[in-house]
């Protein structure tokens, strides 16, 4: 993800500070950081604009998320973790549809599942998203069209 979007630091020697979003400590540190150093950008062709943790007290359980931002068009890019598994996701989905929707303008919403997850579990959980209506992506969007795979993370995204 890092070749992608335009980071808060120097991607040379630093790497994405949202590479680790999902594992943040709560809470977190507002210290702002600038995504430029010297005027010049550094990482790919879509920036960051917000981030947000969304806690699903029915579920039992939490999303960090981030919001991308390329040409005036904004992703809700959501983080699916081990410890979603085996958990209701219909509220904390419902909820992570509506905040992309309204309240951080977002035409998309993307899920970024943890390649760690085991086999038979990830298989559950993309077969329920794509009944709501999330398919396979790629961020080849967000990279103007630069071939880029996640080791880390498989997304899945639906228009909202």
């Amino acid at each position: 993800m890092r070749a992608v979007f335009w980071v808060e630091k120097n991607t040379d020697s630093n790497g994405s500070c949202l590479m680790g979003a999902h594992s943040l400590l709560t809470p977190p540190d507002d210290q702002y950081l600038s995504n430029t150093k010297g005027g010049i950008r550094h990482g790919g062709s879509a920036s960051i604009s917000a981030w947000a943790e969304v806690w699903d007290y029915v579920g039992g359980t939490s999303y960090r998320a981030f919001v991308a931002e390329q040409h005036g068009e904004r992703t809700l890019f959501a983080f699916f973790d081990s410890t979603v598994i085996d958990m209701e996701l219909k509220q904390g989905l419902m909820a992570l549809i509506d905040l992309a929707e309204s309240a951080v303008g977002c035409s998309r919403l993307v899920v970024c599942i943890d390649r760690d997850i085991s086999r038979a579990p990830a298989q559950g959980l993309m077969k329920s998203l794509r009944w709501v209506g999330f398919e396979p992506v790629t961020l080849d969007h967000w990279a103007s069209d630069v071939d880029v795979t996640s080791e880390k993370w498989l997304f899945m995204g639906m228009e909202v």
